[in-house]
């Protein structure tokens, strides 16, 4: 079991350690988010807070009193039935009293040494780009966004033969056949992979609804996900199809709609970044990067100021900011387009 470390005159821990605190935690959290009463954090980001995950949920204490949270969700990126350890960054909040003395610095810089070495890739989002910047946190990965112009998505499911269904409540069949469905997406693409465990709690974040289409013999051909409490109200962030996705984006686009990038944005929807991304440990940022490149591109050295890769016969030297953005964009370098596939991370994994 870990020790708590001090920091004078701080001490940084778990929830695991301390699991009375996970109200105060969550009150911080909502606090700095600005969270007003319809919405609850635990629920829209339960896999990161939920029980099973509190020794990765990371806390500053001074006189024993929570004023810092930061959290860790440790997630594999699957493609083609090869899957890497990768880790998400989310709940990240101190009290404001204690903002502007350098102490997130302190507390940030510490509990990231813990994971840099077991995992290839940091994911995190937020708009304070340049604050992350300093933690070589970089923008990168492209999403794409369709105008919305629907007033009323839940009508217009309707009319299109979606019903809303709880996860939980699906029958063993079609719930199988929706996963199926998901999992069909590693083949093509760089995402996340999912365990019964993750699916587990994904029916429990009750702050997103699904919307089935079935066949005349009852089983699921479409579905997609919409809002997950405050994070994403109104956005439809996940989609699924039986036959062909890209027809359904196309018939749902006049919704809002977030999508993993594409080779080709259509002129009706907007490019913009997803996320922040860090290099993490050097050897499993190698693996990751042959299998994104299809054993086209070897990295032969990583460090924080450089990433030296072999590609096409000659050895390049790029900024880590660079080679992130160059390879998984948005708007990849061309020179990557033979093998260059979108990096897809959906809203329920997302925290």
């Amino acid at each position: 079991m870990t020790k708590a470390k001090v920091v004078e005159p701080f001490t940084i821990t778990t929830l695991l350690h301390r699991p009375e605190l996970v109200e105060d935690a969550l009150s911080l959290i909502e606090k700095s988010f600005h969270y007003t009463d319809k919405y609850s954090y635990k629920i829209d980001f339960l896999p990161l807070v939920h029980k099973s995950n509190l020794h990765n949920c990371q806390i500053l204490i001074k006189d024993d009193k929570l004023i810092g949270h930061i959290g860790f969700l440790p997630k594999k990126m699957i493609f083609k039935e090869k899957s890497y350890p990768i880790i998400f960054l989310g709940g990240i909040a101190l009290d404001e009293e204690y903002r502007g003395r350098g102490l997130f610095k302190v507390f940030f810089q510490n509990v990231l040494e813990k994971y840099h070495s077991k995992f290839g890739l940091f994911f995190l989002w937020s708009d304070l780009f340049d604050m992350y910047e300093k933690f070589d946190f970089h923008l990168s990965f492209g999403q794409m966004e369709s105008l919305g112009i629907w007033q009323n998505i839940e009508e217009e499911a309707y009319r299109l033969g979606f019903r809303k269904h709880s996860l939980k409540k699906l029958d063993e069949k079609n719930k199988d056949i929706l996963k199926g469905i998901y999992h069909k997406h590693s083949d093509h693409l760089f995402t996340i992979d999912r365990d019964e465990k993750d699916w587990e709690l994904i029916e429990s974040i009750t702050s997103t609804d699904l919307f089935i289409k079935k066949d005349p013999e009852g089983d699921l051909r479409d579905y997609f996900f919409l809002g997950k409490g405050q994070d994403l109200d109104g956005i439809i962030h996940e989609v699924g199809s039986v036959d062909n996705e890209s027809d359904l984006i196309k018939t749902l686009e006049n919704a809002k709609v977030w999508h993993h990038e594409t080779s080709n944005v259509p002129d009706n929807w907007t490019l913009k970044y997803m996320g922040l991304t860090r290099i993490g440990n050097p050897d499993i940022f190698k693996e990751i990067v042959s299998t994104f490149s299809e054993g086209q591109i070897e990295i032969i050295g990583v460090t924080d100021e450089q990433v030296a890769a072999h590609f096409n016969r000659k050895v390049y030297y790029f900024k880590p900011k660079e080679f992130l953005q160059y390879l998984f964009g948005p708007e990849p370098a061309k020179e990557f387009k033979d093998f260059w596939k979108p990096l897809y991370i959906p809203g329920l994994d997302s925290v």
